[in-house]
């Protein structure tokens, strides 16, 4: 299960626990961080949900729940999780335990991997210019490598007709983003 149905999952099981009025907010904040386990969700789940928030109303009140780490156990409670939606509770060995090595913080969503000994060339394979840029402004000037160069601030102060060959020859900066 990825990361919205799991979500909606623990946040519809939560509100209906509020209604039945039988738990604090204490008690659902630690019942949510155990209906779901690690080996019902699909790795990058444990690394992207840190918390879920439901509101709800409560005898005494209107409270906010907030459940920190939603996927704290391996196997977690199945029989909570789907209270009320199936007939039969599946077992957890219907779920296999993914290998240790997909939790790994560079196995996740948006993880940074530095590949060492190679040499990353801007541009490689494309024809290049040097423009020496000076800025006569009071303020700092940021250039877009999706604007026309020659189009840029006034103030910036270089040979203008340089970058006519750069939109010509569809050259583009080679400035890391």
């Amino acid at each position: 299960m990825h990361l919205v149905p799991q979500e909606a999952l623990i946040t519809s099981n939560l509100q209906e626990l509020i209604r039945d009025g039988n738990h604090t907010v204490s008690d659902l904040m630690g019942l949510g961080s155990t209906m779901l386990g690690r080996r019902h969700v699909q790795p990058s789940v444990c690394s992207t949900l840190h918390e879920i928030q439901v509101e709800g109303t409560f005898p005494s009140g209107t409270y906010l729940v907030t459940v920190h780490n939603p996927i704290a156990t391996d196997d977690g409670n199945l029989a909570r999780a789907l209270y009320g939606y199936v007939p039969r509770m599946p077992s957890n060995d219907d779920f296999p335990l993914p290998e240790p090595a997909e939790f790994e913080p560079t196995a996740q969503p948006g993880a940074l991997v530095a590949v060492k000994d190679v040499k990353v060339i801007l541009n490689a394979n494309r024809k290049h210019i040097t423009l020496r840029v000076t800025s006569r402004g009071d303020r700092p000037i940021q250039v877009g490598s999706h604007y026309h160069f020659i189009e840029i601030n006034p103030q910036l102060e270089f040979d203008r007709r340089k970058p006519m060959c750069l939109s010509s020859c569809l050259m583009r900066s080679s400035t890391c983003a």
